[in-house]
């Protein structure tokens, strides 16, 4: 923060200081080292006081060993927050946020700080007190210094002590939603100073309550009186030259720059850009599963799948031989579904209605108490033994364990296909379909009789498809196994 400088805009005068997010930080890293370290400090001087020398046992370290394990604490905190961009100002100005952040963290640094201590011999004899009041302690201390910055950033920006001043580029309606979504997030420090368009007969003298103060030529000569921390560009991306020609002019102001994204680039806003064969590009989709991932998931889905049916073979025996005493017809039904990439596969399923009466295509979706199911195919569909066949096309390489669950060509919802019904319906053929999946154990599962199923459906499938891992499929599956049983929703 550099000295207090008054603005005058017209009538008015604004006193202000200019923030640096970069300080800011960088005085919380000191901020969050003294916190830690004076923690440990006083911990041991709290043992001290209460047990003696005995709270540290006849073998332990010394005062400047406790002192230099806190400060060797100290560097860990702040760097496993650095990691976990607890000093972005964005976060800093967030409390609640950062207390999601800053526990796991501080959970993490004292757990390599224990498994270190008790791995090296020379460590062994630090005060197991200690350990627990220094933790305890550093949480609580470090919390509260965050607050304290958060009211004191707060507290300046509300007085007027504290500001960034903000200029826009561009009277149209880009600047002015700007202007709204700047009044929107309330940013107390964020003041908007004017707008300025090269356009200036076009253009209202007032936008959104904020004068036009000029055009680009005159910003130059503006920022010579006033300090301009930064410049938004809120103009159309396409128009290119008018762009290029504004960037030109205000290159030489000593401010942050930003391109505010037009009405596309809002679409897009949580995308990066990466280099790809030397050529940058906008990356807006990935492949959910690619290089490792692909092959993580192959072997997981051909090692369960293995050892089910190893497991489960007393009972795909007995399956068949129940439904071949029951009804006449073949013992398993094949159907055609949708696999990756909307290719069709012919999943396997045990035979659960009556063969005269089976729907190939399931132009008419299984109901509660359905005529046309079997006694064998309704303890097969409670239990979802009917489904075990799958585990076949798990080991040919169309479906997977977990994963979407893959529906008949002709299902509907509400009398709609299923893609009518969802337009982002599709996009969960872009992995194999699975024998469970996330929106199955979360309990959308079963008949999809409304529009609504459907849909909570696929944003289950979605959320799957973008958060996967091992460990979230173990955890399907093991969910799978205990839902079954009850045979909720399934009939």
């Amino acid at each position: 923060m550099d000295g207090l400088d008054t603005i005058r805009i017209g009538n008015r005068v604004l006193p202000s200081a200019p923030y640096s997010s970069v300080i800011t930080g960088g005085l919380v890293i000191a901020s969050d080292f003294l916190a830690v370290f004076v923690s440990g400090i006083a911990v041991y001087h709290a043992i001290l006081r209460i047990f003696g020398p005995a709270g540290f046992g006849a073998d332990g370290p010394d005062a400047i060993s406790y002192f230099a394990a806190s400060a060797i604490a100290g560097l860990v905190i702040i760097a496993i927050f650095g990691y976990s961009k607890l000093y972005d100002f964005d976060v800093l100005v967030r409390p609640i946020a950062q207390l999601r952040k800053i526990v796991p963290a501080c959970c993490i640094a004292f757990l390599l700080l224990v498994v270190t201590a008790y791995t090296l011999p020379s460590l062994r004899h630090y005060s197991v007190k200690w350990a627990y009041g220094f933790f305890l302690l550093s949480l609580a201390t470090i919390y509260a210094e965050r607050w304290l910055v958060y009211d004191t950033i707060h507290g300046l920006a509300k007085r007027g002590l504290l500001a960034r001043n903000v200029v826009i580029i561009g009277g149209g309606e880009h600047g002015a939603r700007l202007i709204r979504s700047m009044r929107k997030n309330g940013r107390p420090w964020t003041r908007i100073l004017g707008i300025f368009d090269d356009r200036r007969d076009r253009v209202p003298g007032r936008i959104e309550g904020y004068p036009v103060l000029g055009t680009t030529n005159d910003l130059v000569t503006f920022t010579r009186e006033v300090r301009v921390d930064d410049i938004f560009i809120a103009l159309p991306w396409s128009a290119e030259a008018r762009v290029l020609s504004v960037l030109d002019t205000i290159r030489v102001i000593p401010a942050n720059i930003h391109l505010n994204p037009d009405s596309l680039g809002q679409a897009f806003v949580d995308k990066t850009f990466v280099r790809l064969d030397g050529i940058p590009v906008l990356q807006l989709s990935n492949k959910p599963l690619d290089g490792w991932n692909y092959v993580l998931k192959a072997i997981e889905d051909k090692v369960i799948a293995g050892l089910a049916l190893l497991l489960l073979l007393p009972v795909i025996i007995g399956a068949v031989i129940a439904i071949k005493l029951d009804s006449r017809g073949p013992i398993f039904f094949r159907q055609k579904r949708y696999g990756l990439n909307n290719k069709f596969i012919e999943v396997w399923k045990f035979r659960t209605m009556y063969y005269a009466q089976r729907d190939d295509n399931a132009e008419r979706l299984t109901t509660r108490n359905d005529p046309r199911v079997t006694r064998v195919g309704r303890f097969l569909r409670r239990t979802s033994i009917d489904e075990l066949p799958q585990l076949f096309n798990v080991l040919k390489g169309d479906m997977s364990v977990v994963g979407p669950r893959p529906h008949a060509l002709r299902a509907k919802a509400a009398g709609k296909l299923y893609h009518e019904a969802s337009a982002e319906y599709a996009m969960r053929h872009k992995i194999k379909p699975g024998l469970t999946g996330w929106a199955q154990v979360n309990g959308w599962r079963g008949e999809t009789d409304t529009q609504e199923k459907l849909l909570r459906r696929v944003e289950f499938d979605l959320y799957y498809m973008e958060n996967w891992s091992i460990r979230l499929d173990l955890y399907i599956v093991l969910r799978t196994a205990f839902i079954v049983l009850s045979g909720e929703s399934a009939y």
